[in-house]
């Protein structure tokens, strides 16, 4: 009986070890912070930006792990889906919005266009033969994925086909982008706007949390059966002890007592006294507020119009403006390649392309060794 015992003890144990065990193996790692806002910079600040990081990028074909960033988009699409779904149902409810919200609110529609393309057009086999960062806090990741995340980052998401065009040429100036990179480069700066807009979303998303505390506070608020203690004991909670209050929450009650009229203005300078013990104001407050409001309507703005420009562009000019190897077999000695259609422009530039792969040289050397032949074979035709 005893032995029954012990054995039975030990099944226990061991499975308790398997299930530890499993339950370490399925934690999901911490999300890896990309960064999408920087400091914007004007127009030559960003062509020399351009031109650093093309000095810094290193690529290479064994960088171990590639890291496809569909997953990632989706669960940034995800979260985004989240903070719309909770937005319409504060509108239903009656709780007031941010303009940014309101933006997202009226154009959620465009990022799902867009998720929807890039799942379809950016497959994992065609994602892994781009050339991929063998350093940095991006490695594994595409480098044209990077140079994107940059552009997005130090623009606040405003594109338009100027800023892509002096953007590319000057980090070409530095370092050439292969065919196939540039053909990626619209699906690279949509996902790159789509992380934009997640991080956008989460500061959308703390706003309104602090706007339902405001309104927890007053639904236990009976304005009829005035308990003003109450009321002051309720905010006094959320300002006792806190180092920094959250600009939202005093903006939202500071609207919310001014809308209930000035038989609620001592609350207001209740308030205010309690800042100044912190060396602010509901004023000051309700400002610094404001204009991060304005600041991100105008971010989420940019990164929806930028979706529309970069869906609604014809690429194929954009590319055969900024293809190198376009432009070097454009000076093909008789002129012919200039006057071929698109779709056989694009075979030769694909010929390039599986040459300098299959020979471990770059693109614009096997364009330039073909003009160099082709020159040669004009001058000798001369000469014949």
């Amino acid at each position: 009986m005893q032995l029954v015992l012990n054995a039975l003890y030990i099944i226990i144990l061991l499975l308790i070890l398997l299930y530890l065990v499993w339950l370490m193996l399925s934690k999901k790692p911490d999300r890896q912070q990309i960064k999408t806002r920087d400091a914007s910079l004007t127009g030559d600040e960003l062509l020399n930006h351009a031109k650093e990081i093309a000095f810094e990028h290193a690529v290479s074909k064994n960088v171990g792990d590639i890291i496809w960033p569909v997953p990632r988009m989706n669960d940034n699409y995800r979260y985004i889906m989240s903070v719309y779904k909770e937005l319409n149902e504060d509108v239903m409810n009656g709780i007031d919005t941010t303009p940014a919200a309101e933006w997202l609110l009226d154009n959620f529609y465009i990022i799902e266009e867009q998720v929807k393309s890039l799942r379809r057009d950016l497959t994992k086999k065609y994602y892994s033969k781009l050339p991929m960062l063998s350093s940095g806090h991006l490695k594994g990741y595409a480098r044209i994925y990077s140079i994107a995340l940059e552009l997005v980052s130090h623009t606040d998401g405003r594109i338009d086909e100027k800023v892509l065009i002096d953007y590319i040429n000057a980090y070409q100036s530095n370092n050439v982008l292969t065919t196939r990179e540039l053909w990626a480069f619209p699906l690279m700066i949509k996902l790159a706007l789509i992380e934009n807009t997640r991080y956008i979303c989460e500061r959308i998303a703390n706003s309104q949390s602090q706007r339902h505390k405001v309104e927890e506070i007053l639904d236990d608020f009976d304005e009829n059966n005035e308990n003003i203690y109450k009321l002051i004991n309720a905010i006094d909670n959320e300002l006792k002890g806190k180092y920094q209050v959250s600009p939202a929450f005093i903006e939202h009650l500071a609207y919310r007592f001014r809308k209930m009229g000035k038989a609620y203005s001592h609350v207001l300078a209740y308030i205010d006294e309690r800042l100044g013990e912190s060396g602010t104001t509901v004023d000051q407050i309700t400002h610094k507020e404001h204009n991060e409001q304005t600041v991100r309507k105008a971010s989420i703005g940019n990164c929806i119009m930028s979706l529309k420009f970069i869906s609604a562009t014809n690429w194929v000019d954009i590319f055969e403006r900024l293809n190198v190897v376009d432009k070097l077999l454009r000076e093909d000695p008789d002129g012919s390649y200039p006057l071929l259609d698109l779709a056989t422009r694009d075979y030769y530039r694909k010929s390039v392309e599986e040459l300098a792969v299959k020979f471990s040289v770059s693109e614009t050397h096997v364009a330039k060794k073909a003009v160099e032949l082709a020159q040669r074979a004009s001058q000798q035709q001369k000469e014949d």
